[in-house]
């Protein structure tokens, strides 16, 4: 009895040990622990925290445990070899996940590409009512805002326009090719998980004076899990969404779900009157889905997306208008993309990106005030590409070669105002050849330098109105150093000559309007920069960059005679400023402050005659100064956060008369979040205040933006 009764103690006392005993698992390279490790005994699964933590109190002493992650050797350990451990070292591997490039030995983590990144969670997607509210506070981006929740929304960078900004969603290109932007209020914020902001042009075989916005989805993190919510604000807009992510051994996959819809109508202020902005209902259904399979050597996934979208147009102008033109639009759209990486061997990897964009546009226009011999107007897009890339990566170098094709077909581009002209079959095709490499050296005292080249050849065959061919060759060269003396701080440098080719809207409509000789827009870009990393009670980090473009053949639309605009070139344009930006964490993230500064100067320097007023003046709507200041305090299970911009006067006419400007804005945002656990599952209850100063404010002329506007945001996730 008494031998039971001490094997009984021993068993009970190593139950005990085990359900109380946390083990981080670690790099064997840096040592820092890794998040999102799959453990699994065959009858259990659980993933590691994002400290690299897990508890063995799931398994039994005669389970084997396999440890799995994409970018680490799978790894097996009985539980019973794990009672004195608190540590796991798990050994990388050569390919990592299909959102990140595959890692070599040459300590290439640094190149000349000058970036901000923003990654989401759960959390952070409740306090943004949309992608573009993310990217106006958490980036150096220009966000232009039609106003309201679902008001079109675009960015630009440095004073270039929106075309010029490159738009990546899970590596493939979505910019429509009739506008040349995308808009960012056809995506829900809950799908998104990571954006990416490369302000230098980049090294991806897009070379663009507006840089590259990179937008990753699907279940990134791995995780299995189901969330449901919904949101309900101040004007009458509600959304309801979904999310299941499963993922287990190689396979992983998640199903998005939201549906939205409002009278469209807010408050706002003008000329001492508050009025109400009305336009026809909204109504918005989005789906998504993803795959995903990885092995050792090749990880494949598939995305895919529809949206149906109906909304309504602002009236023409507020002073005298400033209800309902009673025009609507449908947008259903589908998009689908395949990426593929394969690890060729241990130092040549092949990545190919397919995608597939099919989109259906509809005006109605019941009392013709934009239709004027019809009441109805439609057209359809479709857009094919394939991106594939070959990459070596040894011990001090990197090298790829890519090849991309892209098919364009819009069946219809007309003139809205007289609806006479019809282009029944516009199309484009477009070849690009891209090489690009990276260099290691080690000398002149410096501890690295990474000298990096990029080429993009262009061949575009294009019929809109008539057959025409282009070819363009656009380059890149870059440096960063980093010297002993600083070895926290990257000094970086770069100088690209690009091109943008004019989009079908802009080639359509100077063509019918006499001007058939539309030229493309020619960039010249310098930067310079540094990053510094430092510790003051937590890992912050400093970033300061000076910009410098110069541009030929600048493409603005201008009002004529004929119509109400139309596209024309001006000879040269000039584009300066610096960007800064600084994060602080506190306290092991207790309290994170962000600060952003920007200056621009963008000014049109060519005169097309004596007395021409808007010469060497800044170009409309780019504001000279913009700054954000973010703070959020995590308590407990309590997180407040605030969110605050400013944005400097602005002008809406070339010749930046004072009667024709929009005044500076301050923008302020609260939002407080409590999560809390019932039976198991997390609940999250967030409030939002946006504008809570009710500012009275323009981002575009005609187009007032909404007073103080209450939300809140109600999710639970299973696990």
């Amino acid at each position: 009895m008494e031998l039971k009764f001490k094997i009984f103690l021993f068993v009970w006392f190593a139950a005990i040990s085990i359900a109380a005993q946390n083990i981080t698992v670690v790099d064997s390279v840096s040592g820092k622990p890794i998040p999102d490790v799959i453990i699994t005994s065959g009858a259990s699964d659980l993933v590691s925290n994002s400290n690299g933590v897990f508890s063995l109190d799931k398994f039994n002493n005669a389970d084997t445990l396999t440890f799995k992650h994409l970018s680490y050797l799978e790894k097996r350990i009985p539980v019973n070899a794990l009672k004195n451990s608190y540590k796991i070292i798990l050994s990388p591997k050569q390919i990592t996940t299909s959102q990140v490039y595959i890692e070599g030995k040459a300590p290439l983590n640094s190149t000349s590409e000058m970036s901000e990144t923003i990654e989401l969670d759960n959390s952070s997607k409740a306090r943004y009512s949309n992608p573009a509210e993310v990217l106006k506070y958490h980036t150096t981006l220009t966000v232009k805002d039609y106003g309201g929740d679902i008001g079109m929304k675009t960015v630009s960078s440095r004073g270039m326009s929106s075309e010029n900004t490159v738009i990546l969603f899970n590596e493939a290109r979505v910019n429509d090719l009739r506008t040349g932007s995308f808009d960012f209020s056809m995506l829900d914020v809950f799908l998104i998980d990571k954006i990416e902001y490369i302000k230098n042009n980049g090294s991806n075989g897009y070379l663009s004076s507006g840089g590259t916005v990179k937008i990753f989805s699907g279940n990134l993190k791995n995780e299995s899990s189901t969330t449901i919510g919904a949101m309900f604000n101040s004007n009458q807009t509600q959304n309801y969404f979904a999310s299941i992510k499963s993922a287990k051994n190689s396979f992983s996959y998640s199903v998005n779900f939201s549906r939205s819809f409002s009278p469209n109508k807010y408050n706002y202020n003008f000329e001492g009157q508050s009025l109400e902005r009305s336009n026809a209902h909204y109504s918005k259904t989005f789906v998504s889905g993803d795959i995903k399979w990885s092995a050792d050597d090749l990880v494949i996934k598939f995305y895919t997306h529809y949206s149906h979208l109906l909304n309504g147009l602002p009236g023409f102008v507020v002073t005298n208008n400033y209800n309902s033109s009673k025009a609507s639009t449908l947008t259903n759209a589908f998009l689908n993309i395949a990426n593929l990486h394969y690890l060729l061997s241990k130092k040549w990897f092949f990545n190919s990106t397919l995608s597939y964009h099919n989109q259906f546009l509809q005006m109605n226009d019941p009392e013709n005030q934009l239709l004027v011999d019809r009441n109805s107007q439609s057209s359809a897009f479709q857009d094919l590409s394939a991106l594939n890339k070959f990459t070596y990566k040894g011990d001090v170098s990197e090298y790829t070669l890519g090849y991309d094709f892209n098919y364009a077909h819009v069946d219809s581009l007309s003139a809205y105002i007289s609806g006479l002209y019809n282009s029944n079959n516009a199309k484009r095709v477009e070849h690009n050849f891209s090489a690009s490499g990276n260099y290691l050296v080690k000398a002149l005292g410096f501890n690295r330098m990474i000298f990096s080249v990029g080429l993009n050849y262009q061949v575009i065959n294009e019929n809109i109105l008539s057959v025409n061919n282009y070819n363009y060759l656009s380059y890149r060269i870059g440096a960063v150093f980093t010297h002993p003396y600083l070895p926290a701080t990257d000094f970086t440098f770069s100088y690209s000559d690009n091109y943008r080719h004019p989009t079908f809207n802009e080639r359509y409509y100077s063509s019918l309007y006499g001007n058939t000789d539309l030229k493309g827009e020619k960039y010249r870009s310098f930067n310079a920069g540094l990053n510094t990393k430092y510790e003051l009670l937590g890992k912050g980090e400093i970033e300061l960059t000076y910009f410098s473009i110069w541009g030929d053949n600048k493409i603005i639309w201008t009002p004529t005679r004929l119509a109400l605009q139309i596209p024309s070139n001006i000879k040269n344009v000039r584009s300066q400023g610096i960007e800064f930006s600084i994060t602080q964490p506190f306290w092991k993230k207790l309290f994170d402050i962000e600060f952003m500064y920007t200056f621009t100067d963008v000014r049109n320097r060519s005169a097309v005659s004596p007395d021409d007023n808007s010469y060497n003046k800044q170009l409309i709507y780019t504001p000279k100064h913009k700054w954000n200041l973010n703070g959020i305090l995590n308590i407990s299970d309590f997180s407040l956060s605030m969110n605050t911009t400013f944005v400097s006067e602005r002008f809406y006419t070339s010749d930046n008369n004072p009667r024709n400007s929009l005044p500076h804005y301050f923008l302020m945002d609260i939002s407080l979040s409590y999560k809390f656990n019932i039976n198991n599952f997390e609940n999250r209850i967030t409030i939002n205040a946006y504008n809570i100063l009710d500012e009275d404010y323009f981002i575009i002329q005609s187009y007032p933006m909404p007073l103080k506007t209450l939300s809140i945001n109600y999710q639970v996730r299973f696990l």
